[in-house]
């Protein structure tokens, strides 16, 4: 339960944290594109300052996200009981979608990185923290409020198609919600909006083949619109490989975070999630560690796409790795797709 006096700054941190999911994602925003912003900039300022005064901090489209953490809220820290009623309320959860997040909380809980009710600095809380973080100095560690574990986002289609997007990790941007509201930014902000950017609606047409093969529907070769691009990140949830990300060389993790991360957090995300198709997004690092991870056997491989038959949990599934959309590589990975699709539907 949220506590008495918190609605204000449960409003203000859920609409900030919508501000810096459009700010953060892989492909980035324009400096000079405030109109995405304009109308959330608004209903900011009004929350902000409920007494009256003035808000705190810089305007929100030229606010570093790091910055704004801290000038916003007495916490830096995104608490529990503030995360879920954001989900039900910002986020518009549902129950089912509230219990895959209540029970990676509880795994989160039993690895050490949320205690009492909130998310711990990965890079202090974490088991590996020290050998992971080791090339690493001071100034490449996030802020306190994005250096916590992040809830896996999961779509209100989900339970119909169980799709999986693995990510490498967030881009300076993390805390227990960093997920949801990016994916959502995407969906609405972007998608909603018939606004075509690489990570948003790449990985959406990625989707929208995955599902339509998943419905029985015969593939599609065709660039998906904008909306069905949307309706497939209803049917994904998002998780990442890598739960750190340093603030340098695009939050490259470390060798050290490839080898311990996935086994530790993202094994057991996946038992939660029970996908029947995993999506990886990246053709190097992130695939050749998932595919391994789950003993997945390659049934189809092409410079721009990999496609292999693994286990999650005990279960059969499909994983398919394609290039990682935030650059534009996607075209050539979404055409493979489409092709192997065409000559074998989803089988798990």
């Amino acid at each position: 339960m949220v506590r008495k006096g918190s609605s204000v700054r449960v409003r203000q941190r859920a609409l900030l944290d919508f501000h810096v999911a459009m700010r953060a994602t892989p492909d980035g925003m324009p400096a000079d594109d405030h109109g995405r912003v304009a109308g959330y900039d608004a209903q900011f300022a009004a929350v902000a300052r409920p007494g009256g005064g003035a808000a705190r901090g810089p305007p929100i489209a030229t606010a570093r996200p790091g910055a704004m953490t801290r000038q916003v809220g007495d916490e830096a820290e995104v608490e529990v009981d503030a995360l879920l009623h954001k989900l039900r309320t910002d986020g518009e959860a549902t129950a089912t979608q509230l219990d895959h997040v209540r029970r990676a909380l509880d795994v989160y809980d039993e690895l050490g990185v949320v205690r009492a009710g909130r998310a711990l600095p990965l890079h202090e809380a974490c088991a590996c923290a020290a050998q992971c973080w080791e090339p690493f100095g001071s100034a490449d560690r996030p802020d306190a409020g994005h250096a916590g574990v992040s809830v896996p986002f999961v779509g209100w289609d989900y339970e119909a198609f169980r799709i999986c997007v693995v990510g490498i990790n967030l881009h300076d941007y993390g805390g227990l919600g960093a997920n949801w509201w990016v994916c959502r930014g995407h969906m609405f902000d972007r998608l909603g909006k018939g606004k075509r950017s690489h990570f948003a609606y790449g990985t959406g047409a990625y989707l929208a083949a995955l599902r339509a093969s998943l419905d029985g529907k015969a593939a599609v070769r065709d660039r998906p619109t904008t909306e069905a691009a949307a309706d497939g990140w209803r049917a994904a949830a998002f998780v990442e490989a890598v739960k750190c990300a340093p603030r340098r060389n695009t939050s490259k993790p470390s060798a050290a975070m490839w080898s311990n991360c996935p086994p530790l957090f993202l094994v057991r995300e996946l038992e939660l999630l029970a996908p029947r198709v995993l999506l990886v997004l990246g053709r190097t690092d992130v695939t050749r560690r998932v595919t391994r991870l789950l003993d997945a056997a390659v049934v189809d491989s092409r410079p721009s796409f990999e496609r292999a038959r693994g286990q999650v949990a005990g279960r059969a599934a499909e994983i398919v790795c394609c290039n990682h959309p935030a650059r534009g590589g996607w075209p050539p990975s979404f055409a493979s797709l489409t092709d192997s699709l065409a000559q074998c539907s989803i089988q798990a």
